[in-house]
Order: structure tokens, then C-alpha cells, then sequence
């Protein structure tokens, strides 16, 4: 009998390139991730205080995570 071999699955696939500055991270509040960044650099220090500032994340919570990880990363950068 023959034996079916496997294809190659080839290469991976590249990693998509992160979104630009501009690119809509909230979509129910229209929210880009210039402005979660100019909230931050302006004071808001937490998720809670990017929700009050620009209303990222207050809709039906999808972009929670990216809004999250947007704060923690720039918060972390900006200095106290």
C-alpha cells in the first residue's frame, strides 16, 4: 500500500504590522489609538480613566483588550 504523505505547509505567515496611530481602535466610539495616547500623555492613567476622557470601550466592549494594552503600554513610558 502507499503511504499518503503530508504537503509543506510552507513558511508561516508574517505577523500583521501594528495598526498606525490613526487606525480606529474604538469603533462604537470612533476612538482612535492617537487619541487613547493623547489621554494618556494628558493624565488618564488606567483603563477606567481612558473611558471617562475619550468613551474608548464604553460600547459593546470588544476593543477592551487593545484599549487596555494601549494604556499599559504608553503609561509606562510617559513619566510620573
Amino acid at each position: 500500500m502507499y503511504k499518503r504523505q503530508r504537503a509543506h505547509p510552507g513558511p508561516a505567515a508574517p505577523a500583521p504590522a501594528a495598526p498606525g496611530p490613526e487606525a480606529t481602535v474604538c469603533s462604537c466610539a470612533g476612538v482612535s489609538a492617537a487619541r487613547i495616547v493623547r489621554a494618556v500623555d494628558d493624565g488618564a492613567d488606567s483603563l477606567d480613566a481612558v473611558r471617562r476622557t475619550t468613551r474608548a470601550s464604553t460600547g459593546c466592549g470588544g476593543c477592551t483588550d487593545r484599549v487596555r494594552r494601549l494604556v499599559e503600554e504608553h503609561a509606562a513610558r510617559v513619566p510620573a
